[in-house]
């Protein structure tokens, strides 16, 4: 088992790898099979559902489930009654940005919910954060190649991004594994921040 995420209520969902199953742990320890059963790539219900190599999972606002498939490369979406469905990815690795299975990871390993609603992926060997929104389009949120430098969208590295979460405020953790890091991406590159809150230039400022 790898990724797990859990609702406020206690429930854990697990991303049990090697099994290729969705499972759901309920607080008195009783286990049961959300999705999948065996290795593969099949959209549907329940033990019909089939996935390669779940890693990462995270509930959405909906209580709908994502779910990263490693070996897969590809972002499935999950009803909590079990019914799989493609988000993104060709099935196939690559480094593509694109819309629906025209999209393209490299062994992603993490995925979280931005506070503002999207979807960030920790492609683990393309070493980028992918921006995902929900009807499936997939962009560059950070990073570019290899390396090690803080900075601006394409112009920072990482190397082997896996462990996210999102912070309440907008900005994204990430555990960096190939460089021994944690970082933190935020949507503005704005140092100024006043009572916690980003401002911009303007009369209203305080």
């Amino acid at each position: 088992p790898y990724g797990i995420t859990a609702t406020r209520g206690g429930v854990v969902y697990v991303a049990d790898y090697n099994n290729h199953r969705l499972r759901r742990v309920m607080l008195d320890g009783t286990v049961t099979t959300v999705a999948g059963g065996a290795a593969g790539y099949v959209n549907g219900t329940a033990s019909v559902a089939r996935f390669n190599a779940p890693i990462g999972v995270a509930l959405l606002p909906t209580g709908d489930l994502v779910v990263v498939e490693y070996s897969g490369h590809k972002l499935r979406l999950v009803t909590p009654e079990g019914t799989a469905s493609l988000i993104a990815g060709a099935g196939t690795a690559g480094n593509v940005d694109a819309k629906g299975a025209s999209a393209k990871f490299n062994y992603p390993r993490d995925v979280t919910v931005s506070a503002a609603g999207y979807l960030i992926v920790a492609d683990q060997n393309n070493h980028r954060l992918r921006k995902v929104t929900l009807d499936g389009t997939v962009t560059g949120f950070a990073g570019s190649a290899a390396g090690w430098v803080d900075g601006d969208a394409v112009g920072a590295r990482f190397s082997s991004p896996r462990g996210l979460a999102a912070g309440v405020d907008g900005t994204i953790y990430v555990g960096d594994a190939g460089n021994h890091r944690v970082r933190a991406v935020r949507e503005t590159k704005s140092p100024c921040k006043i009572g916690g809150r980003c401002w911009a230039n303007g009369a209203a400022d305080p």
